[in-house]
């Protein structure tokens, strides 16, 4: 109930909106069909139509499939399942695999006898693949499948051709055309029914995930045929032994009947000729088993010339890998070069740029003073109007002097002036006094800052000395295992305990490791110091019962799982006249040596005396070198040179994080190294603490100096605010005076008329001075604004070229991209030549150990005929085994019939019947020898299966990984699974965020901490990986995205869609959703099936 409530609320979004669904989907229909950029479409093979009548809840019903994707949509109860159903058992799946009924009869609609189910097949030839159509000359270009279902006698079957007449009737007709076009009707995987597809994506147990997975891909099948194949063998191989006892049981009957043969020497003309012509077959049986042998060595001539072939086509792999390697290298410089123009652009850009707002901030500038200007155009406009004004209010004050009132007025002007001046020269001092302090607390404080960088330098390296300190003092002089992680002496006792573990763990790696040239130490020691506290184990069952034992002690040591591999390093190595990580370090284990080789190629990493010889050789690109690395002169830093590209030596520089304790050995006293360290650590200490304090101590007197210089500033500033007041009330009243004086001087107003005058004629003067620059600004800013837009252009064409030369170094990335792929392909292609050369070899062996026993069969068959017939007598000209046979049955009548007249004529028909017994049994012993000389190649070609099935079932490992992380990297998630073959799990690991997964070192967090919409996508995903490895020519998928939300339902739909368009099959999606928020192409075909009609009560 809770599943029908969920589909019944799964309402598209589209019908909430209130859009017709019919005529959008009629409208996505006719634009694909007016498209003129879809792709030639694969026909031959591809199901063309389902018509049904009388199934399940259609009456009758036929759908027009196209020929790649084929979305059904519609409600609930209207018919969708019915669709795929009816496929599936029309193509000769069993009722019960459907999960909608347990026999064909539940199929049959409600109140009918029969239903049919017809399903046309494309079976035209193919020319965009050139794929030949099944029996064209007999099917023609269509075929129909008609399976009847009959509710009270049998259904049954026929195959159509295209002109409808019957072919066939027969399920093995049926299967023929199927694996013609690679259908796979009973894989759970190929068609995913509602039962299957909610398995398959709603949950997540392992089991039942590897289950289907088997399935999906036939690891089962192949399995259970593998072993039925070596049981037959083995069968044949015990056939072999009974007929070494039959041909005993021959020879004896043969020793008795020839006593009394040689009793009837009546009838010894017809007994020798029977012997003679036996002796022929026997001694022509000896023939043919040499002829054998000759054709086995002819064979073996044939593998000889096949190996050479093989090793030549090696040879040409090599020669197209190295000069692919080539074409890769200099693809790589032009990369680099690219990258620099890309570069160059960018700079230029930024340049223009800068330019560009400088020369909007002139343009500013300008406007700014063309503003100014026009103000002070109005303000002399004003003056001269304020002019004109006063010398009409002199002349009026002409008529109106008083002379003594002046003098008065005079007089205290000139105190004022005299009081004035004395202000002024007090806040002329004042000012100086403030620009020396200004400059005084500018000195000062760029001391403190100074001062402030040493003060926590030295505390950064107090600190440290004194963890160094505290390391040495803590290391044990006779434990060198204290110089590891805390209790790694309990722990080492806990391990050498426990009896679980197929191989002792190794660890800590350091303590195997020991350092020839104390030069290096501090530099490995900043460089592995976390792998030389590590262990490591051969298997993934030692790992995990290894990290139960540190979880549960709280040891923090990491733990690596590698396999034991004495692989060549050798051809790995550099120079002679480099000295590499390797060279300086001894390894008391071979594992540990492979360990830090394979994990940090040590062997390719050298040793220089400083960075500028580590340039320099890096920038030659010297053979089999990684990288380099140098310390620094005052050994508190590294620089690693590393050439990635060829002819580059770029390096950097990074911090020692060494702690004082080394965690290699020395070829010198360990102890004596440590006690030294810890004397030098102890002076360096004091050395740093004392010049500390100095340093702490120096800083106080130079922040009084600034304080007091502040308050300083501080009261000059009141003082010289106090001033500049006295000042402005001196001038009011300077100027008060002077008005009052110049009132009632008669010359005095005569002159300020003059004086008005003039001053009115100067700023007319300035004002046409003024008009005739603001003129020339404005032809200033006009200019500016055209040099403006002439610098846009130019910053648009830069962005023109810095977007093509990064499409250009965009393009040259992938295809570099592409080419170290193909390297690797290649790689693989000669690793393939020289396996195939291997097997060929073993082949030879095995068929030239093949002709040595066929030889020894042979000689011990001569042997035995030999023994009955002596004399070799060779089949004359048109004479055959079986003309002989024939020829002895005849005389073998005859005896009988003289048999008849005596005793003794049946005792030498009694010889030659055992003669004939023991041929038989040595025809079938023969024959037995023959059958098990084919079974070696037999066993071989069984062997070869098993081991490709293994190594597909790791490729697949591999290929369904990747493929999972790269359609999770869709949604900005990353992943893996876990195929454990062994206990048959299928697991899948998740991260929701890529960014968290680099952040975290690889670090899977639970599925179960998923959200719904991530969970669906993740077994989306899964599906699409487990398709990517099947081979199959048709897919079904039904209601897969009934419970998603519609971001995720969109995400996924698009991702199938993608997914889908890049194989070569045909596929049905059924979903009761609306197909509204897709993306949906021209190999995309929406059928949308009307509402189901209901029923009154």
């Amino acid at each position: 109930m809770p599943e029908k409530r969920a589909l019944s609320d799964a309402t598209p979004d589209m019908e909430e909106s209130g859009v017709d669904v019919d005529q959008h989907t009629e409208n996505i229909n006719r634009k694909m069909k007016k498209s003129k950029h879809s792709k030639p479409m694969r026909l031959c093979g591809v199901i063309a139509s389902v018509e049904v009548t009388n199934f399940m809840s259609h009456g009758h019903f036929k759908i027009e499939l196209g020929p790649k994707i084929n979305y059904i949509t519609g409600h609930n109860g209207s018919g969708k399942s019915a669709v795929l159903t009816a496929l599936t058992v029309c193509l000769g799946a069993r009722a019960n695999t459907t999960n909608r009924s347990s026999s064909l009869k539940g199929f049959i609609k409600h109140g009918k006898k029969r239903a049919d189910v017809l399903v046309a097949f494309h079976n035209c030839n193919d020319p965009n693949t050139g794929l030949d159509a099944y029996e064209h000359e007999t099917h023609g270009d269509l075929i129909t499948i008609h399976r009847t279902i009959s509710l009270t006698g049998p259904g049954s079957l026929k195959i159509k051709n295209e002109i409808g007449k019957t072919v066939g009737t027969k399920r093995e007709d049926l299967m023929k055309i199927l694996d013609h076009y690679c259908y796979q009707i009973g894989n759970p995987l190929s068609i995913l029914n509602q039962e299957t597809a909610r398995t398959f994506l709603g949950r997540t147990d392992a089991k039942e995930l590897y289950g289907l997975y088997a399935k999906g891909v036939k690891y089962e099948q192949l399995g259970h045929d593998y072993d039925l194949m070596l049981e037959n063998m083995t069968q044949s191989v015990q056939d072999l032994k009974k007929s070494k006892d039959g041909v005993k049981a021959a020879k004896e009957e043969v020793r008795k009947s020839k006593e009394v043969y040689d009793k009837c020497e009546q009838y010894r003309d017809i007994v020798n000729n029977i012997h003679r012509m036996k002796s022929k077959i026997a001694w022509a049986s000896v023939e043919d088993g040499k002829t054998q042998i000759s054709h086995a060595e002819k064979d073996i001539e044939d593998l000889k010339i096949k190996r050479d072939n093989v090793i030549i086509a090696g040879e040409e792999a090599h020669t197209a890998f190295d000069k692919t390697e080539e074409v890769v290298r200099k693809l790589k410089h032009e990369q680099q070069e690219k990258i620099k123009l890309c570069d160059l652009y960018n700079e230029g850009y930024n340049k223009k740029k800068e330019e560009l707002q400088k020369l909007r901030s002139k343009c500013e500038y300008l406007s700014v003073d063309q503003r100014k200007m026009k103000e002070n155009i109005r303000t002399l406009k004003e003056h001269d109007d304020d002019y004109s004004q006063k010398i009409e209010q002199c002349e009026r004050l002409l008529l109106e002097s008083n002379d003594s009132l002046n003098k008065k007025y005079q007089l205290e002007i000139d105190q004022l002036t005299l009081k004035k001046k004395e202000i002024n020269a007090k806040t002329v001092e004042i000012e100086r006094q403030e620009i020396q302090e200004k400059e005084k607390i500018d000195k000062t404080t760029e001391m403190i800052v100074t001062l402030n960088k040493s003060i926590e330098k030295l505390r950064n390296q107090k600190e440290e000395i004194e963890s160094e300190i505290s390391n040495l003092k803590s290391i044990k002089k006779d434990d060198f295992m204290s110089r590891f992680l805390s209790n790694t002496g309990k722990i080492l006792e806990i391990i050498k305990a426990e009896k679980k573990f197929h191989k002792t763990p190794y660890g800590p790696l350091g303590s195997y490791i020991t350092l020839k040239n104390e030069k290096w130490r501090l530099l490995l020691d900043t460089l592995y110091s976390r792998q030389f506290s590590s262990f490591a184990v051969e298997t993934e069952e030692d790992k995990v019962l290894l990290n139960s034992i540190f979880t549960k002690h709280n040891y923090r040591a990491d733990v690596i799982k590698r396999s034991k591999d004495n692989f060549d390093y050798q051809s790995g190595l550099p120079d002679s006249r480099f000295t590499t990580i390797l060279d300086v370090l001894s390894f008391s284990d071979d594992y540990v040596k492979r360990l830090f080789i394979d994990f940090n190629r040590i062997e390719s990493l050298i040793l220089v005396n400083d960075r500028a010889e580590g340039d320099r050789e890096m920038y030659k690109n010297p053979k089999n070198v990684k990288s380099a690395y140098a310390c620094s002169s005052d050994s508190r830093s590294y620089y690693k040179i590393g050439g990635e590209i060829a002819g580059s030596s770029t390096s950097s520089s990074k911090r020692m994080a060494y702690s004082g304790v080394s965690k290699m050995k020395s070829l010198s006293n360990d102890g004596h190294i440590e006690q030294n360290l810890l004397k030098k650590a102890e002076i360096k200490y004091q050395e740093v603490k004392t010049l500390f304090n100095e340093k702490l101590n120096c800083r106080g007197p130079l922040e009084l100096v600034i304080n007091k210089s502040k308050e300083l500033l501080e009261n000059n500033a009141s003082e010289y605010r106090a001033y500049k007041n006295k000042i402005r009330l001196l001038n009011q009243k300077i100027e008060d005076l002077n008005i009052r004086l110049t009132d009632n001087l008669d010359t005095n107003i005569i002159a300020r008329i003059d004086s008005y005058k003039e001053e009115r004629e100067t700023t007319r003067t300035g004002l046409k001075r003024m008009c005739s620059d603001l003129a020339s600004l404005d032809e200033e800013i006009g200019s500016c604004n055209q040099e403006l837009g002439f610098y846009e252009g130019e910053i648009q064409i830069l962005k023109e070229k810095l977007e093509a030369a990064s499409i250009t170094a965009s393009d040259s990335q992938q295809e570099l991209r592409r080419l170290e792929e193909e390297i690797t392909f290649r790689n693989l292609h000669i690793v393939h030549h020289e396996q195939r050369v291997k097997k060929i070899i073993d082949e030879i062996i095995e068929k030239q150990n093949s002709i040595q026993e066929m030889q020894k069969q042979v000689t011990d068959l001569e042997v035995d005929v030999r023994n009955i017939y002596p004399e070799v007598i060779p089949l004359d000209s048109g004479e055959s085994i079986t003309i002989l046979e024939g020829n002895i049955k005849g005389l073998q009548d005859l005896a009988t019939r003289r048999n008849e007249l005596s005793d003794i004529s049946k005792a030498s028909s009694d010889f030659n019947a055992s003669i004939e017994r023991l041929n038989e049994a040595l025809a079938l012993r023969m024959d037995k020898k023959r059958i098990h000389a084919e079974l070696i190649p037999l066993k071989e070609a069984h062997s070869q299966r098993v081991e490709v099935l293994e190594r597909k079932k790791e490729s697949d490992k591999l290929k369904l990984s990747l493929t999972f992380s790269q359609i999770l990297s869709i949604r900005n998630m990353a992943g893996s699974i876990t195929l454990d073959t062994e206990n048959k799990l299928l697991i899948t690991n998740v991260q929701p965020n890529r960014a968290m997964m680099e952040n975290s070192n690889g670090v899977v967090l639970d599925n179960r901490s998923l959200s719904g919409g991530e969970k669906s996508f993740t077994q989306i995903s899964l599906l699409l990986s487990v398709w990517e490895l099947m081979q199959s020519r048709f897919y079904a998928l039904d209601e897969f995205d009934v419970f998603m939300d519609p971001v995720n339902r969109k995400m996924s739909i698009q991702v199938l869609v993608d997914a889908i368009k890049k194989k070569d099959c045909q596929v049905i999606l059924i979903t009761p959703q609306a197909m509204s928020e897709a993306k949906l192409g021209n190999d995309v075909k929406i059928h949308k099936i009307a509402d189901p009609r209901r029923q009154a009560l």
